[in-house]
């Protein structure tokens, strides 16, 4: 037999080989619904950066978006389910320079007064009005890749109930801080599968007073930066820790602007907010570092004029709104693409 021939029939010989032992070994089966193919796509989703290479699609499908989806005609599959490198900047999920696409409706979740998540985006905490008061809910799903269920009511925030605020914060929402009957509290717990005791006021300033008159914005991973905006002028103060999870220095003003409604990112360095009587739609400021004032904002294109920020996520790709969206009350989302 010619060399090259010999060659050739060993190659495919192999290449029959490698396709019977991956059968075998079960590697055709795979996820349905959900895909990645790079170790940030999978994180991304919640799932390990081990799933790379077992989270694609099956044949006919493309994994788009991190999502298994029909080929397009005429797109060659293997290019579309090959790995591409991020423009610089980017994340596994987008591209925080990019704008949001339109907002959508989050499926399962009504209107809500506020609606926040816990730091690994797993679990929804959410604020209604009642007649004469206020709940809190709560909404958990397994992976970021899949929809909030109903929320009901949670009987691991007792302590929290009646509030018409409230922030999760610590590593998956240990600590909540809510505001009741105009003060602002916190509880802590050890698990997530204990109920959240009674909580403590958070104290600011010198003479360690309540943390009243004002609206809770945010609370950084650590609780040792404590963001909230005072009813009386409505502009936005950060607040340094004093060694605990309800101890403060003095807030500082850290924006030239009057806010209403407002989401802050993890980093503590953008800023989506409304200015004090809607209508005006979302702004956005971004400053150079933590105690450093924000500037002015700029108005966020895409969005309309009554929607008001709930929730930015760590990476900036998803943000949580409220309002009314053609003339429909709801909690809505706005993703950046890649």
């Amino acid at each position: 037999m010619h060399a090259q021939t010999r060659v050739k029939v060993l190659l495919m010989v192999a290449w029959k080989s490698l396709f019977v032992l991956v059968l075998a070994s079960g590697c055709s089966e795979r996820n349905k619904e959900v895909c990645c193919l790079t170790a940030a796509d999978c994180e991304s989703l919640g799932l390990s950066a081990n799933d790379v290479g077992s989270r694609g699609c099956r044949d006919g499908e493309s994994c788009i978006d991190l999502t298994c989806v029909p080929t397009p005609p005429g797109t060659d599959d293997a290019a579309v389910d090959s790995p591409v490198m991020d423009a610089p900047g980017t994340t596994g999920r987008c591209d925080p320079a990019k704008p949001f696409d339109p907002a959508v409706r989050v499926s399962n979740i009504a209107a809500a007064r506020r609606f926040v998540l816990t730091s690994n985006e797993l679990t929804a905490y959410i604020v209604r009005q009642t007649t004469n008061n206020f709940v809190a809910t709560s909404s958990t799903r397994v992976t970021k890749a899949e929809e909030f269920p109903v929320d009901v009511d949670d009987p691991k925030i007792v302590p929290a109930s009646h509030s018409d605020e409230v922030w999760p914060a610590g590593a998956e929402g240990l600590l909540l801080y809510h505001r009741k009957m105009g003060t602002v509290n916190v509880c802590q717990r050890s698990t997530t599968a204990e109920t959240y005791p009674a909580g403590r006021q958070v104290l600011v300033g010198p003479t360690q007073d309540p943390l009243s008159g004002s609206h809770l914005v945010a609370v950084n991973g650590d609780a040792t930066e404590l963001y909230f905006t005072k009813i009386a002028d409505s502009f936005l103060y950060e607040a340094d820790g004093g060694g605990t999870n309800y101890s403060f220095q003095s807030g500082v003003q850290i924006a030239p602007m009057v806010i209403e409604n407002a989401a802050l990112t993890a980093d503590e360095l953008t800023l989506y907010y409304t200015p004090p009587g809607g209508g005006a739609g979302i702004f956005v400021s971004t400053r150079t570092g933590n105690h450093v004032m924000f500037p002015q904002g700029v108005a966020l294109p895409g969005f309309e004029s009554n929607d008001v920020p709930f929730y930015i996520t760590a990476d900036q790709c998803e943000l949580y709104i409220g309002g009314a969206r053609s003339g429909v009350d709801g909690v809505f989302v706005a993703r950046r693409p890649h």
